[in-house]
């Protein structure tokens, strides 16, 4: 943003400012070597150890990069996302191999988590959208009617609720 004078130009007149993280890299960054077995140390689990110390570092930077671009009197909420990818990138995995399956769900929780801390810190409002859609230990898969075929894109109803959420939050 800092390098894009129409994201700058965009943000200096803003008056709401919603951001999304994403979480896709990271996961990928632990699912891959994790299901190649290659994820490392003695309890096969540092490659998601380095997935959420980077994911850390770049929603600091993303939501620093934010407050200091965007007018003080700018409101920046964050919905928080992730869980329902662990479906939709490996559909199978719930059932072939339930473990994993709430290992991957476990990680993007965390990403969640992390998210959800950075902007606490920085005093950006924010809300669980996982949580609305597949419950508050992120177990159901979610209902079909909320996204595309692709299982990450929102339909109308997914950007609905997604909608309604964030208005809950601004009228806290």
């Amino acid at each position: 943003m800092r390098t894009d004078a129409a994201s700058r130009e965009l943000l200096a007149d803003a008056q709401i400012v919603v951001v999304e993280p994403q979480p896709g890299p990271p996961a990928s960054a632990a699912w891959v070597p994790y299901l190649a077995g290659e994820c490392g140390g003695a309890d096969d689990r540092e490659c998601f150890r380095a997935a959420q110390a980077d994911f850390a570092l770049y929603v600091g930077d993303l939501f620093d990069e934010l407050v200091a671009l965007a007018p003080e009197d700018a409101t920046i909420v964050a919905p928080i996302v992730g869980t329902w990818g662990v479906d939709a990138y490996n559909p199978d995995l719930r059932d072939d191999s339930p473990a994993t399956h709430r290992l991957f769900v476990e990680h993007m929780a965390t990403l969640q988590k992390i998210a959800a801390a950075a902007a606490v810190g920085r005093g950006i409002g924010w809300v669980d959208v996982s949580r609305a859609f597949s419950g508050p230990v992120y177990e159901r898969v979610v209902d079909e009617r909320y996204f595309e075929a692709d299982r990450t894109h929102l339909t109308d109803e997914g950007s609905r609720i997604v909608a309604e959420l964030l208005h809950g939050l601004s009228a806290t």
